[in-house]
């Protein structure tokens, strides 16, 4: 599970910001919430809301970039360069961008942190926290730290047990885990188990929102039906929720044509029944298909869902019954996570306080973010609706 994550100098983000999951005993007692192996209580699902603009698509980018480093960055080019992308002010100054995250795998609390330049990671550490019955335990795991004047890694495994030959083929681009993985290390690949659970609509070096599943983004398109071709058990559970919508149809069929396979959507109107193919279907419907697939493989896993813009080219009541798939105890029976991002005020009302993060830009054009619980009078039982609208929390567009 996530329990935090923070940015430093990475895009819009100036100052360290950070986005946490972890709430305190005052959170509501619902299915929004649960408590971890390790005794942290930590919410499913949380949404970024703020003007256009304001550095919400930014923060979420965070973990799917550590989902990179720790899973695929050994798959760089041993030449390549790393996404790093910093602060504007800071580009020419060589600062290097900080990420870190806290998360938790089989009552394991790791603490991971990274800052890295264009050419090569500068800093990497991993440190584990177990809790038993007498006492908490944190140990550090590994840790390299490159020295500019030696043009060399202070490298630390203390707590790792590398591999043979490990020194050898590590790269000034390629994180610890990644190469870990790679030599079948077995904490590299049971963290590695965990963090390839993630999934999302970002990419590590730019924006895929839904909007361009059809048009722009056809290999997502293509990936998803073939997904949903070989997984009828996940094609059965989607079509259980399109039954729930108003999108004039409710079950679906994958067909290989001329060597290709295509979606059909069996439409009934009357006594009319026709297929059509996904390609004729409208902008929603296609979101929809694509985005079912992401949510319902995080849903089977376990794993985490970070989804920019969630409501794109989608009904407000729809976002809302997809939200709710993650704060149901039997469609989440995994206590899978939902970071997203969305314009759809309309689901501040589905929210706890402890759910929402709001995202604007301060005058130097940097992010900000604060949870909603943060902000000092919010109430449990306020109407958070009507008083973000009323510009109450701030993080609202400026308009005339």
């Amino acid at each position: 599970m996530i329990h935090s994550i923070y940015a430093k100098n990475f895009y819009s983000v100036d100052q360290k910001t950070c986005l946490n999951f972890v709430v305190d005993a005052k959170a509501p007692k619902n299915d929004g919430y649960y408590t971890s192996r390790a005794g942290v209580r930590v919410s499913l699902v949380e949404d970024v809301i703020g003007p256009n603009a304001s550095g919400k698509t930014n923060l979420l980018r965070i973990l799917p970039l550590l989902k990179w480093l720790i899973v695929d960055s050994w798959a760089n080019d041993p030449n390549g360069e790393l996404p790093s992308t910093p602060f504007k002010p800071h580009q020419e100054e060589q600062e290097s961008t900080e990420l870190g995250v806290v998360f938790e795998v089989d009552g394991t609390i790791y603490t991971y942190d990274v800052k890295l330049l264009h050419n090569r990671i500068v800093l990497e550490e991993l440190s584990a926290q177990t809790k038993s019955a007498r006492r908490i335990t944190k140990k550090k795991l590994f840790s390299r730290i490159y020295d500019p004047d030696k043009s060399a890694y202070a490298l630390s495994l203390p707590g790792f047990g590398a591999p043979k030959g490990f020194k050898d083929v590590l790269r000034d681009n390629a994180t610890i885990l990644s190469t870990a993985i790679r030599l079948n290390h077995p904490l590299g690949k049971k963290i590695a188990d965990y963090w390839s659970k993630t999934q999302s609509n970002i990419y590590q070096y730019g924006w895929g929102g839904s909007h361009l599943y059809g048009a722009f983004q056809p290999q997502v398109l293509v990936s998803s039906i073939k997904y949903y071709h070989e997984h009828p058990e996940l094609k059965s559970q989607a079509e259980e929720i399109l039954a729930r919508y108003d999108i004039g149809f409710d079950s679906f069929r994958t067909e290989l044509i001329n060597n290709q396979l295509t979606l059909l959507a069996a439409h009934s109107f009357g006594e009319s029944k026709f297929d059509l193919s996904l390609n004729d279907e409208s902008s929603g419907t296609i979101s929809l298909l694509v985005l079912l697939v992401v949510l319902l493989k995080v849903l089977e896993t376990g794993g985490v869902a970070v989804i920019d813009e969630l409501d794109a080219s989608l009904h407000p009541e729809m976002v809302q019954e997809l939200v709710g798939l993650f704060t149901d105890k039997m469609a989440n029976h995994d206590h899978a996570q939902l970071l997203f991002s969305t314009h759809n005020t309309r689901i501040l009302q589905q929210l706890d306080k402890y759910q929402i993060v709001l995202a604007e830009k301060d005058d130097c054009g940097a992010t900000e973010s604060w949870r909603l619980d943060e902000v000092k009078g919010v109430r449990s039982d306020d109407n958070y609706y009507v008083k973000y609208m009323s510009g109450a929390y701030g993080a609202t567009p400026k308009i005339g």
